[in-house]
């Protein structure tokens, strides 16, 4: 299949699409007693043979976002749509600053322009038929990546298991090795300790957290051990040890 081939079905795709969300409108209205306005005039759009792609007027960052995110049955990440929108009038201005551009999806999802679902973007009729082919078995449903903020709970609730009684400085210091980048600095790990404190996900007595249904009397038990382990705990130094000798 040629260019031009390619771009008359890409054409045909996008009309049926948008048939498809006039019937829904219309339907829509009549069940409500509204009647739409009628459409004078039709967006004329023109095909690049080289690219295989339409050549759209130039649009605000809303409207080309929209019309971007249309073209991925499968959902789009933030990712995607940067890579796609790279290529078109707002490429130049996108490689300025991307703040425009997140603030566009978030104007849209406020406004049910765009719908977000694990982390990927679509139109109302692509998510709505997207959920429907996953209900149906025709698809697999969407894998959202673990954010930042659960991966570091997941490496404070592993790190404290298995190493009852360490401090701040320490789970700090094993979310850095795990997650980096992730937190620049403690106070990032001061709150987020002490969410999991206040949720019950984490116990601490004094400046030592422990996992929820450590026995007290285990607490001195825990932090001889600790202080008779060697200086390396996964090539680092013990990791209370730094807190004990300032």
């Amino acid at each position: 299949m040629d260019a031009l081939e390619k771009a008359k079905q890409k054409i045909r795709e996008d009309a049926e699409r948008r048939i498809a969300e006039l019937e829904e409108a219309s339907a829509l209205a009549a069940k409500y007693g509204m009647t739409l306005a009628p459409v004078d005039e039709v967006e004329v759009v023109d095909v690049d043979p080289k690219v295989g792609r339409v050549r759209r007027h130039k649009k605000g960052w809303r409207e080309t976002i929209i019309d971007v995110v249309s073209e991925f049955q499968s959902g789009a990440t933030r990712g995607d749509l940067k890579k796609r929108l790279a290529e078109t009038h707002l490429g130049p201005r996108l490689a300025q600053t991307d703040a425009a551009f997140y603030g566009a999806i978030s104007k849209a999802i406020s406004k049910g322009e765009i719908v977000e679902h694990k982390e990927h973007l679509f139109t109302p009729f692509l998510h709505r038929r997207f959920v429907e082919e996953v209900k149906a078995g025709r698809r697999e449903e969407l894998r959202g990546p673990v954010s930042a903020k659960d991966g570091n709970k997941m490496v404070v609730m592993d790190f404290v298991s298995s190493h009852p009684g360490v401090d701040s400085d320490a789970i700090f210091s094993a979310i850095q090795r795990e997650n980096p980048g992730s937190m620049r600095n403690k106070n990032s790990v001061y709150n987020l300790l002490a969410r999991m404190v206040r949720d019950q996900e984490l116990a601490k007595e004094g400046k030592s957290y422990f996992p929820i249904g450590f026995e007290n009397g285990d607490a001195a038990a825990s932090s001889d051990a600790n202080a008779e382990e060697d200086d390396t705990l996964f090539g680092v130094l013990n990791p209370n040890s730094a807190s004990k000798g300032a």
